[in-house]
């Protein structure tokens, strides 16, 4: 009985030497997934009337608006295109627009200004800028308490307009 009992403990403390491992490996991926997404912004609130040949213009305006002393060269997009909508979200609603900012420190003032921004004309007033996150990241954000106790709410957009 006692080299059961022995057997039992031996594989307890495996199992959660593996699941300590699976942790820590989670962890490391969703850490290299945010940090290939860290230039990657994510505009919510482009209507779908915007096409896509114009998106490029739209979005350039935009950003120049907020950062005028920029000059229009450092203003590189890599990639910009519109990303399927989620199932759950009212289909009136306009899909959202990702991009890659060529330069971190370009995405980081965008998203800078874009929280202290005001007095956009009107055809920008509804944009809203967000991080682009993995999907595990705003999961494990979506559980961290708040001050108060409750849940935080997800996700949180760069600007309140």
């Amino acid at each position: 009985m006692e080299d059961l009992v022995d057997a039992h403990n031996a594989s307890a403390e495996h199992l959660k030497s593996l699941t300590d491992q699976i942790q820590k490996c989670e962890a490391k991926l969703m850490d290299l997934e945010d940090r290939s997404r860290r230039s990657n912004i994510r505009l919510r609130g482009i209507p779908e009337t915007v096409l896509p040949a114009d998106l490029p213009s739209y979005v350039h305006s935009f950003f120049k608006l907020l950062t005028p002393e920029i000059p229009t060269d450092m203003l590189l997009l890599d990639r910009l295109h519109r990303v399927l909508k989620p199932q759950h979200i009212a289909t009136s609603l306009p899909r959202d627009v990702l991009l890659k900012a060529h330069y971190f420190h370009v995405k980081d003032l965008l998203m800078r200004r874009s929280r202290t921004v005001k007095d956009l004309p009107a055809e920008y007033t509804s944009i809203k800028m967000f991080s682009d996150l993995s999907a595990a990241t705003l999961k494990h954000r979506k559980n961290l308490p708040t001050g108060d106790g409750n849940p935080t709410r997800q996700p949180y957009p760069a600007n309140n307009c």
